[in-house]
């Protein structure tokens, strides 16, 4: 059973739903939330987030982990920042380095290695 009641700040479900589509009125934003529970969103093929005028955040007190069982994680951008990385000294346990091919695929030089790859690697 789902209970729908309005809230200052849009609508509350208690319980499951399930709908073809979720927007916000116009020039608001839109927010999904669980505070107290799990948030689950599950489609029979593909899920699209689109921003066609912003950007889109995803946050998160502890882990956020992306997994494809099946395929490829694809992260397509001119520009790609990871900060807030450790910085080694370099010293200590063995040290990998992580390469990238001309076509953007990342791969792991085993320790005292270079950033060489062979062609199955990079094709």
């Amino acid at each position: 059973m789902v209970i729908f009641r309005l809230d200052d700040g849009g609508s509350i479900f208690e319980g499951a739903i399930q709908t073809s589509i979720v927007r916000p009125e116009p020039d608001s934003p839109l927010s999904l939330e669980s505070p107290t529970r799990d948030l689950v969103v599950e489609a029979g093929r593909d899920i699209e987030l689109m921003s066609k005028a912003g950007e889109i955040q995803i946050n998160a007190i502890f882990d956020i982990n992306l997994k494809a069982k099946q395929g490829e994680i694809r992260l397509d951008s001119s520009d790609i920042f990871i900060s807030g990385l450790e910085t080694s000294s370099g010293l200590g346990s063995a040290q990998y380095q992580l390469c990238v091919c001309r076509n953007g695929r990342l791969f792991l030089a085993t320790v005292k290695a270079d950033c060489r790859a062979d062609r199955s690697i990079c094709s």
